[in-house]
């Protein structure tokens, strides 16, 4: 029986390398397709030149038939590298696909008794975040070394600016009860790199981006933070470095404390942010559509109600339909990188 699932395992191995090697070989391909920058220019420029002459009095059909062409010879260039990248983008999909799949049937006996912890997922409309994109793969192919089948499809998240940096210095250490979002890392198995104390085998499927609270500061820039949610019994606790926290901003503290939302900036229209998903207890990427100032003004409100009102942000969460929601500010943080 041993033999018989070595022989198995051996046979999936191949094929996913072999599926591998067909994907790397497409994304090659596509890194190789030339720039349709130049041609966009060009249809554009000359798409414009014949709507002048198309305006322009006195114009024949014969005159204007050279631009046209220009315009036309344009398009069918770019329609071509169009066809082309999705082709390429098409077949490395593909091969993902095999190798996503017979990952899942390798798996399915082993995922059925990990003690793992249960996704945090939003609500049913939340879509699907998709596990890879043409433009992701474009821009993986044109990175990925030529004697090496390594696909970054997930790059590690940015550092965060040098201001966002000194925001949180001025903070440390952080008290116990303080809340914080932490990032749970993952491994290349999938698991969490961060184990829980106390909790061994306990892990997370994915990167993610949690709402917990200190427990306790230790040396150094270490803490051991606790998880606000549990499915059964106490809720876990994790040993981590502040890179992993992000402290949440207070409202019912003195102004001059560095932890006062006051200390935070306030995100404009537009700008890329981590929100807590309401109803849950998971921070995801979200763009701010209305800050709380723009709220107020909006609502016409006088200033004694909005002093004693919750400052909130109405935000656009990615793969969220497109759909507004309201959140409080003392749950909107930076986004690393922006």
């Amino acid at each position: 029986m041993a033999a018989r699932k070595a022989t198995a395992r051996m046979e999936i191995d191949s094929a996913q390398l072999q599926a591998w090697h067909l994907a790397y070989a497409s994304l090659s391909e596509l890194a190789k397709i030339p720039d349709v920058s130049d041609a966009l220019s060009r249809a554009n420029k000359y798409l414009q030149q014949f709507q002048l002459e198309y305006h322009a009095q006195d114009q024949t059909a014969s005159e204007l038939k050279p631009t046209r062409n220009k315009v036309k010879k344009e398009i069918g260039e770019i329609r071509e590298h169009s066809r082309m990248e999705i082709e390429r983008c098409d077949k490395a999909l593909e091969q993902l696909q095999k190798i996503a799949s017979s990952r899942t049937s390798v798996d399915t006996s082993s995922s059925s008794q990990t003690d793992g912890r249960p996704k945090r997922t939003r609500e049913s409309s939340m879509a699907p975040q998709q596990t890879s994109t043409a433009s992701n793969i474009a821009s993986n192919a044109s990175s990925a070394a030529q004697n090496s089948l390594t696909l970054v499809l997930r790059p590690p998240l940015p550092p965060f600016s040098q201001e966002v940096w000194m925001r949180i210095q001025k903070q440390l250490p952080l008290q116990p009860g303080r809340k914080v979002a932490f990032r749970v890392p993952s491994d290349k198995t999938g698991k969490s790199s961060v184990s829980p104390t106390g909790n061994e085998g306990v892990g997370y499927e994915e990167d993610a981006w949690i709402l917990a609270t200190v427990f306790k500061a230790e040396k150094k820039d270490k803490y051991i933070v606790q998880d606000v949610e549990s499915e059964t019994g106490e809720p876990p606790k994790y040993t981590t470095t502040i890179k992993s926290l992000i402290p949440l901003p207070i409202v019912d503290t003195s102004p001059s404390d560095p932890s006062h939302l006051g200390a935070y900036p306030e995100y404009q229209s537009g700008s890329i942010v981590l929100a807590l998903f309401p109803d849950t207890t998971s921070f995801y990427k979200a763009e701010v559509v209305a800050s709380p100032k723009d709220i107020q003004v909006a609502g016409n409100r006088t200033a004694p109600a909005a002093a004693k009102a919750t400052p909130s942000y109405k935000v656009r969460f990615e793969d969220d339909d497109d759909q507004v929601r309201l959140v409080s500010a003392e749950e909107v943080i930076d986004f690393p990188g922006y």
